[in-house]
């Protein structure tokens, strides 16, 4: 999935399949101002955007208070049919959205402000102005989730890596992690070994990109991740 920048206004679909293979054009479009109502559609301006099993959620860079801060559609290849798809706003907790993750329970999202957080599920659209807000960082630029407990996010004007929980959407003091001056985008990789019964260890690392101008620096971290032993029934 890809939300659009640079004029586009719409969220996009490429199969994994064809990006393996090199054919990275011509992506499906699914998501449009046409087609996710009036007189407020929901894909705006998307900027962030995250998926999971059955729903595909993106941020507004604009207009998130009127439009959405916070989108959830359904995803249009899990076998639904046209009745059974969803759209709705979770937020318009705040106007500009440039990041977001999903967890397995949460999404957390970047704002002039900070780091917001809201449940995948929640029954009622948050609307209070800020609300959410589970660290202040006017300057984040990305985050991404180790797939446990743990966020990371990149900060511009401290030029560092912070860490926060991923639990919930309570306000947290933030750790910082490592320096990472210039930093603007983050990912965790994960590598590790194991079997279907057992899992022995794990471990990811955060990757930092630094793009000044045309040249990519990347900065590597390697974390320790205890993975938790247990066997299946």
């Amino acid at each position: 999935m890809a939300s659009a920048t640079n004029g586009y206004n719409s969220v996009f679909r490429q199969d994994a399949v064809n990006i393996m293979r090199g054919k990275s054009q011509a992506p499906l479009e699914i998501y449009t101002r046409s087609n996710t109502g009036s007189p407020s559609p929901k894909a705006w301006a998307p900027s962030g955007i995250a998926v999971d099993s059955l729903y595909v959620y993106w941020g507004n860079r604009e207009r998130g208070s009127s439009n959405g801060a916070v989108v959830k559609g359904s995803r249009v290849n899990v076998g639904l049919l046209s009745q059974d798809r969803q759209i709705k706003a979770l937020s318009k907790s705040v106007d500009e959205v440039h990041g977001m993750v999903a967890t397995g329970t949460h999404v957390f999202y970047l704002s002039p402000d900070g780091v917001h957080g809201v449940l995948k599920t929640a029954a009622q659209l948050v609307s209070s102005a800020g609300a959410g807000l589970v660290a202040r960082s006017p300057a984040a630029m990305d985050i991404t989730w180790d797939g446990d407990n743990t966020l990371y996010f990149t900060d511009a004007a401290s030029g560092a890596v912070y860490t926060l929980p991923a639990l919930n959407i309570l306000e947290h003091n933030v750790s910082k992690y490592v320096d990472a001056p210039g930093a603007r985008a983050l990912a965790v990789v994960g590598f590790g070994g194991g079997s279907s019964l057992l899992h022995s260890s794990a471990g990811s690392a955060a990757v930092c990109a630094s793009l000044p101008g045309a040249v990519a620096a990347w900065l590597a971290v390697a974390l320790t991740v205890a993975a938790a032993a247990g066997t299946t029934a």
